[in-house]
């Protein structure tokens, strides 16, 4: 949502843009339209968290936050990532959260934290900072509820926008991509403008190897816990 002449600038200084897309929903139209704008899977996901009684609530308390961040550091670690100090920022995401430029939210079953979600929040726009998951068993209807439910509270607190994060637009077709997945809640596409300025060129080369490879269990990820849902799915329909 910038003009070509501030995107000008970035290229003056050596900044290259990525193709990459996001989804946006427009928040001031009626809840039911964003409703029926969602896929119907996901729809049905959503109603189906719900029958598992999957409980979602806004943290609360510092001991709330603590326990997304405690589940943040679990997540990492099936991504071959190591959080050594889980609570380094806890005072300020916990300043972030009270003044509302970041909001955090739970995902429980049978009183056990199954996902969590982060989003930020800037002039009436909302943005999925991301969303992680013990991976135990049921859980991958978690992440979908939480989803679901932030754009309600956005609806209800008077976000304009909620944007549900981009990704490389080559996997836009690729069903087990996480892009895939913001897709199906229904947003606006748009342009996202990622510009990346290299400093260390064998450095930023290591880094996009290793983003790569966990990209790729990422997906390699999302098909086994599609093909669990589909196994979930013909259970529920017995």
């Amino acid at each position: 949502m910038v003009n070509e002449e501030y995107l000008h600038l970035f290229q003056q200084n050596k900044f290259v843009t990525s193709q990459e897309v996001t989804f946006i929903s427009d928040l001031t139209k009626p809840i039911d339209y964003l409703w029926q704008n969602v896929s119907k899977k996901t729809r049905g996901d959503v109603n189906r968290a719900k029958r598992r009684n999957i409980i979602v609530k806004e943290v609360q308390t510092v001991e709330d936050l603590k326990e997304f961040l405690m589940l943040h550091k679990s997540w990492a670690q099936t991504k071959g990532l190591e959080i050594i100090d889980p609570f380094k920022d806890l005072d300020k995401l916990w300043h972030n959260h009270k003044s509302g430029t970041e909001k955090f939210f739970l995902a429980y079953q049978n009183e056990k934290l199954i996902s969590g979600l982060r989003i930020a929040c800037f002039n009436g726009i909302a943005y999925t900072h991301f969303v992680v998951s013990s991976y135990s068993e049921s859980t991958s209807l978690g992440g979908t509820l939480l989803t679901w439910s932030a754009v309600e509270w956005g609806k209800n607190t008077g976000v304009r926008l909620y944007d549900f994060s981009g990704g490389p637009k080559s996997s836009l077709d690729n069903n087990h991509t996480l892009l895939f997945y913001k897709k199906k809640w229904g947003g606006d596409e748009h342009i996202h403008h990622n510009m990346v300025k290299t400093q260390k060129k064998l450095h930023y080369a290591a880094y996009q190897f290793l983003f790569r490879l966990i990209r790729l269990y990422h997906d390699f990820r999302g098909r086994k816990i599609k093909s669990k849902e589909v196994n979930e799915d013909i259970k529920d329909s017995e």
